[in-house]
């Protein structure tokens, strides 16, 4: 919790990052035909401190020739009482209110690097048990073809593959 990872398509060790077992957390995926950065962020970790790390993370590796082109995946809590896609109430922790935040100023941040970003969300409070997949995220690049995206266990994205870079 709390790390931002970035992983080369281009190894034959490492082949696949997510994270599992979110309950609350936020998690940012950013996937290229060359590699991926994961960032698995905490409720109470500040919202400019995740977005700095990826941008700086991003940034890094864009350089190296790995992010020519990316798009991104945002994976956050939902919590009862906030609507798909709105911010959440003040009915709720203000825990919650950083999530909120983060997702924003997280997407918010990818867009102004110029990097499409799609939004998902979670109830924290499912039932693992019901849901074993809730709350994991997956960037899986050991297909012959494509890089396939999950999100609490559903294909959400497959970009293709590049040849070596």
């Amino acid at each position: 919790m709390g790390q931002t990872r970035f992983i080369p398509f281009r190894s034959h060790e490492e082949r696949a990052v997510g994270t599992q077992g979110l309950a609350g957390c936020t998690a940012v995926m950013v996937v290229s035909p060359y590699g991926a950065i994961v960032s698995h962020v905490p409720p109470t970790s500040l919202p400019h401190v995740a977005a700095d790390a990826i941008r700086t993370c991003y940034l890094e590796n864009q350089q190296r020739g790995y992010f020519p082109a990316a798009s991104a995946t945002i994976f956050g809590a939902r919590f009862s009482d906030q609507e798909e896609g709105e911010p959440p109430v003040l009915t709720v922790p203000p825990t919650v209110l950083i999530v909120g935040q983060q997702a924003s100023q997280m997407a918010d941040e990818l867009a102004h690097l110029g990097i499409p970003v799609r939004q998902y969300s979670y109830d924290p409070f499912q039932e693992l048990d019901e849901y074993p997949g809730r709350g994991t995220v997956l960037v899986d690049s050991w297909g012959e073809s494509t890089i396939d995206v999950y999100v609490d266990d559903e294909l959400v994205d497959q970009i293709p593959k590049a040849g070596p870079r």
